[in-house]
């Protein structure tokens, strides 16, 4: 009797372990939205073109400086590695308060490459009167060429 209740633990713990070991993925880490610099303002997938496939996410973040107001930055997450010869990058697009183009900024450490997941760009600031200006973030992946293999952008907004 002993050595059924043995062998039935045995079989129970390997049947246990087995769902457990090759071929399981881990979970991803959880990450903050903005990187924790910020809170969202706006937000959108990134997407492979030829697939549609959700890649990452790019969001278009706001964060407060005590006397300076809101400032804005754009922040890219991907969800997996980026392929040989790849590269992502954020784009934080400033227009004025009539919507002409003031200014594009990208990440401050340059593109994502190789096994790097996430970046943001500088905080930025861009005002006219009262009204303010709008603002809009990209994320892009590129292939070894420099054509655009996936893409996501959130809506204009203040």
């Amino acid at each position: 009797m002993a050595w059924k209740r043995l062998r039935a633990a045995v079989v129970t713990a390997g049947l246990a372990l087995g769902t457990v070991g090759v071929g399981a993925s881990p979970a991803p880490a959880a990450v903050a939205n903005c990187g924790g610099e910020g809170t969202v303002v706006s937000a959108n997938h990134i997407r492979v073109r030829a697939s549609a496939r959700e890649i990452g996410t790019v969001q278009l973040c706001r964060t407060s400086v005590a006397t300076y107001g809101y400032f804005y930055f754009a922040w890219v997450r991907l969800y997996e590695d980026l392929g040989t010869g790849q590269h992502a990058n954020a784009y934080l697009h400033v227009y004025d308060s009539a919507g002409s183009d003031a200014g594009t900024f990208t990440c401050n450490s340059g593109p994502i490459t190789g096994l790097e997941r996430e970046c943001r760009t500088a905080f930025t600031r861009y005002e006219t009167g009262n009204s303010g200006g709008l603002y809009r973030a990209d994320g892009y992946v590129f292939n070894s060429t420099g054509a655009i293999i996936a893409a996501g952008a959130t809506a204009k907004t203040r």
